[in-house]
């Protein structure tokens, strides 16, 4: 997949990360999504650092800027320098390797940190 590449959420991005959150509801992996106040102090905070944060999310784009994912990188724990990589592709384009290519996007990320 060419073009792929992980950027900063935006302000922009509220609302499709609204829209994922209540499709985990439905998908039976939460029990309540997270709100658009809630989402929006995220956006807000994710200018901090990552360690400091202990949490960054990336989203997934295409060549043309198209949002396709999101790659949440959480309990950083810089002591022992790991963290858990939680992994959401829109709905409608799964089952493409955006996940598999999005991932190795995150460890270029991770291991260029070091």
């Amino acid at each position: 997949m060419d073009g792929l590449r992980l950027r900063a959420l935006e302000p922009e991005d509220l609302d499709r990360l609204v829209r994922w959150e209540a499709d985990h509801v439905e998908a039976g992996l939460r029990i309540s999504p997270y709100s658009k106040a809630v989402l929006r102090r995220y956006l807000d905070e994710s200018h901090r650092d990552f360690w400091e944060a202990e949490q960054v999310r990336f989203m997934l784009t295409n060549a043309e800027g198209e949002a396709l994912g999101l790659f949440d990188v959480f309990n950083a724990q810089p002591v022992h320098q790991r963290a858990e990589v939680a992994v959401l592709v829109d709905p409608a384009l799964r089952k493409r390797g955006l996940a598999k290519e999005g991932l190795r996007l995150v460890e270029h990320w991770a291991f260029g940190r070091a």
